[in-house]
């Protein structure tokens, strides 16, 4: 692994943890307890967000798999069992 490739990988690493705490952050100070339902679905909303910048899934070839990662697990998919393919 060469300097820019684990250069690449930092970035990636602040930008999927650094905007998820990010929105959790903004989420909770935007919760007032004044106006517990308005600003509870404001900060739900940012929460949800943050969910999404956890949950991107990172993809690797292996042998004849193709493995991906959701949160902190690896999963792998054979060749064969993938029917078609495109760009998302």
């Amino acid at each position: 692994m060469g300097a820019s490739e684990n250069s690449v990988n930092s970035a990636r690493r602040v930008f999927k943890y650094g905007f998820a705490l990010g929105f959790c952050a903004f989420g909770l100070a935007c919760f007032d307890r004044e106006h517990p339902y308005a600003t509870g679905a404001i900060s739900l909303a940012f929460f949800v967000a943050a969910t999404f910048f956890l949950s991107v899934a990172r993809v690797r070839l292996e042998g004849e798999e193709i493995k991906y990662r959701r949160w902190f697990h690896w999963h792998g998919v054979q060749f064969s069992e993938i029917r078609e393919c495109g760009e998302s």
